[in-house]
Order: C-alpha cells, then structure tokens, then sequence
C-alpha cells in the first residue's frame, strides 16, 4: 500500500477525554505512523496552570486496511459531489451573467436568480427586475427597505406580484415571488403598517403596496 497522507490519517484521530486535548499517533497497516501534538496550554496570566494541565496521551491508533479502503472510498465520493455541484453552480452563474447582458433576471421555483455578489451586497437591479416582471421601476426599487418587506406589484399581463425578502439586518439578500390574490392583499392594511412603531428606522415608505416591518 502506497504512503498514507497526514490528511488521511486526520480521519482516523479519536476525542480526547481532557479538556485540553493530548497526543496520539496514527498507525497505518504499511507502517506509516503520524503523530499528532494537539496538547494545549494556557498563555499569559494563566500560565501558571499549566503545570497542573492534565492531556490525554493515547498513544497508538491503529487503522485496518479495511478501514482505509473504506475512508479512501468515502473521500472519492465526496470528491465526485463536489465536482459535480461545482459544475451545476458554474452552469448557474453563466446562466445568471447571460440573462444579465440581456437586462433580465431569471426566476427559478419562485425566486429571483442573484449572483453572489448581489446575495452578499444585498442589492439587485431595479430596472432588470422590472423588466423580467413587467412592473413598474418604482415597484421593483421598495424591495431596496432593510426590513422584512412585503411588496405587490401590478405586472403588464394582469398580474399582481408579492415580492418578498427577510429582514436585512441579519440575512442575504433573497427574492421569492408569487401571483398575490385579492385575499392575499387584503391581508395586509396600509395605514397600519405605516404608523407602526420604528417603520421608518426599516424602510417603510408610503406606498401603499408596500409594507415593512
């Protein structure tokens, strides 16, 4: 059996029963032994503990050829995952660049498609998702409050839009959408949404398809 990397033979490390970790070594069935120095220690004021520090010295681990085989396995597994959502996040981010060139976003399952520049910056193109949705600019720009909002929008083809994002202040940015029936938006009262307490402090304007909290 070839050499067995460090790496490998991280996966086969056992728990330390001390606080403060210990020592152990790997024992692979070719041979090959890695040591592993985990022993931890106080610094500054608490230095003169460490004297009384108890470690956990466990010695040998030994790895059946079994076991490798069957770690070695799972790791190419893994490897194959990830090249493959590698491939399908790529394939997303060309699809996203390509509808943006043409000024447009692409909306999957209900939600707006953004790049991860958008999602981390939390921002998206008003005018891009006007044009996707047929609504107006002005609808699509309330999105811009920081809070949780809520905004129905009336789209060209007789729609309305409940657009949708969580509350900026502790998530990303992201856009779901749904047709919104008369139901749905009487649900939802203006007046008072607007005289809320803190409504200006997250974004809540005057519009009256607009709502934050």
């Amino acid at each position: 059996m070839e050499n067995l990397t460090r790496e490998l033979a991280k996966n086969f490390k056992r728990s330390y029963a001390c606080k403060m970790g210990g020592t152990q070594i790997i024992v692979f069935p070719n041979g090959d032994r890695h040591c592993f120095n985990d022993a931890e220690y106080y610094s500054g004021r608490g230095a003169k503990y460490n004297k009384s520090i108890r470690h956990d010295i466990i010695g040998d681990v030994v790895v059946t050829t079994k076991q490798v085989v069957a770690a070695l396995k799972i790791i190419r597994e893994n490897k194959k995952a990830q090249a493959s959502m590698l491939k399908v996040y790529n394939a997303k981010n060309k699809s996203i660049e390509l509808a943006a060139k043409k000024g447009l976003y692409i909306i999957n399952n209900g939600f707006v498609e953004l790049s991860e520049k958008e999602v981390y910056g939390k921002f998206f193109d008003a005018n891009r998702l006007a044009n996707t949705l047929k609504i107006s600019v002005s609808d699509a720009s309330l999105l811009n409050s920081l809070g949780k909002t809520y905004v129905f929008a009336k789209s060209e083809d007789g729609n309305t839009y409940e657009l949708y994002h969580s509350s900026l202040f502790c998530n990303h940015l992201c856009i779901s959408l749904n047709i919104a029936t008369p139901e749905r938006i009487a649900q939802f009262d203006s007046e008072e949404w607007q005289s809320a307490r803190y409504a200006d402090h997250v974004g809540q304007t005057r519009h009256s398809n607009h709502f934050v909290c």
